[in-house]
């Protein structure tokens, strides 16, 4: 009895230092399966890297406060800031040569040694099947101003919940360069893609300049619907700038959420009945709303998409024009909302105005 006590201690110390829990001695531990998963379905995770510290060796205190209630948080109370020496020593490996693509896409944490940000949605395929699932890329941060040209080697790919890596691709691109100085801070994406089945993924791209070796990696979470069989299945909504649709894909997302009121700016939303199904198309409904910080619609719109308009992969596209020069400079949430019948689903994005 001493040492499974002593057992159960041991289990106890991790949970209690980070804020988890830890279930022993009930008969029915699946009854705390669904609390477990409700805390964990929303969080956020916030990381900064330190300063270098001339007087490394003593601890420094961290303090995190969020302005909001009925939130938990989780963070260390203090850290050891390393000596200059062991800073120099333990510079990110994506910066020396022959580090290959996968150690930038397989470790816990995305590399940020340039900065990277991606855009990434889930469409149904026009064959049917799995998923189209699009990954737009802004490598900007790449470009310098003394090249003429950079190429760069695109890794992707797509790992499930259990870590398993389940489709990958590979593709080389050359962007030009220097740039104009009035083009600084102007998103410059790359687009690439992966057919996925249906469930919930973590797409990750590595980006490498082949001149310098040096590397960066971005992360992001889709769920893929399974479009073919489900009766109604909505795809993410890609925000696009006009004329940047690619030809391989159904849309090449902008990575960009600020614009600027004389910015013009769509947002793609596809609406499938199962591409797969065979039963009878129904006319669906979208109420298409932007609500600002206030919780205030700034636009209420209701549409109709009768049967005729689903394509022979039984699927509907809606581009909606996002009115950003009527709205005050602030943030906005796009909310669409779907039904077919009984069936609703939903999906949103946040953008802001500037």
């Amino acid at each position: 009895m001493n040492e499974a006590l002593a057992t159960q201690g041991t289990l106890r110390v991790l949970p209690d230092l980070t804020g988890g829990r830890t279930v022993v001695n009930r008969n029915a531990p699946e009854q705390t399966v669904s609390a477990i998963f409700r805390e964990s379905e929303s969080y956020y995770l916030i990381g900064f890297e330190a300063a270098r510290d001339p007087h490394a060796g003593a601890f420094r205190s961290i303090d995190v406060k969020v302005a909001r209630r009925d939130v938990q948080v989780s963070t260390r109370r203090r850290y050891l800031p390393p000596a200059a020496s062991e800073a120099t020593s333990s510079a990110p490996a994506s910066v020396r040569r022959g580090v290959a693509p996968d150690d930038a896409v397989n470790g816990l944490l995305p590399d940020a040694t340039r900065p990277l940000t991606m855009a990434v949605a889930a469409f149904a395929s026009p064959d049917g099947g799995d998923a189209i699932v699009s990954a737009s890329v802004d490598v900007s941060g790449f470009v310098y101003d003394t090249a003429s040209s950079i190429p760069l080697d695109v890794s992707v790919s797509a790992v499930d919940q259990a870590g398993r890596s389940v489709a990958s691709a590979r593709q080389t691109s050359t962007i030009p360069g220097p740039r104009p100085a009035s083009n600084t801070g102007v998103p410059i994406h790359l687009p690439t893609h992966l057919v996925l089945p249906p469930g919930d993924y973590e797409v990750r791209v590595a980006v490498t300049d082949t001149t310098t070796d040096t590397m960066a990696s971005v992360f992001s979470q889709i769920v893929v619907p399974a479009f073919a069989s489900e009766r109604l299945a909505l795809s993410d909504i890609a925000i696009e700038r006009p004329a940047s649709a690619a030809a391989s894909v159904p849309a090449a997302p902008t990575t960009e959420r600020s614009f600027a009121r004389t910015d013009q700016v769509q947002a793609l939303l596809q609406i499938s009945q199962g591409t797969e199904r065979t039963d009878s198309l129904q006319p669906a409904s979208l109420r298409v709303r932007i609500i600002d910080t206030h919780d205030v619609a700034e636009r209420d719109q209701s549409i109709v998409l009768a049967p005729d308009q689903f394509g022979t992969n039984r699927t509907a596209t809606s581009r909606l024009t996002l009115p950003v020069q009527n709205l005050a400079p602030g943030e906005y949430l796009l909310r669409v909302e779907a039904a077919i019948g009984e069936r609703t689903a939903a999906r949103l994005v946040r953008f802001a105005v500037r």
